[in-house]
């Protein structure tokens, strides 16, 4: 009977693996990092660095958001990041800020 806990508790463990390289790979890290969640202590600072730290697909997106603006002769606000379409607007329609 104690074999099927140890059989039980590793398949459990294998399936959390599993999870956290792919959440790890969705945000653009090595899926590597995912397996350090399996560590005591180790799993708590990983999971501050992936809540808090901006990832590195943010950062790609982003640099693609900005690419794409320049193409498309639209105004980005600075403030809430919105697009406007409109390249002679004064202001965001949005949130209100004032365009320089």
């Amino acid at each position: 009977m104690d074999i099927w806990i140890i059989v039980v508790y590793l398949l459990v463990a294998l399936l959390y693996a599993i999870c956290f390289v792919r959440i790890f790979e969705k945000a653009g890290y090595s899926g590597a990092l995912g397996l350090l969640l399996l560590i005591p202590l180790i799993n708590i600072i990983m999971l501050f660095v992936l809540a808090f730290n901006t990832w590195p697909i943010e950062n790609r997106l982003s640099k693609l958001r900005h690419k794409l603006n320049d193409l498309t002769n639209a105004i980005r606000c600075e403030e809430c990041g919105k697009v406007i379409q409109d390249e002679d607007a004064h202001f965001c329609p949005h949130c209100g800020v004032e365009f320089e």
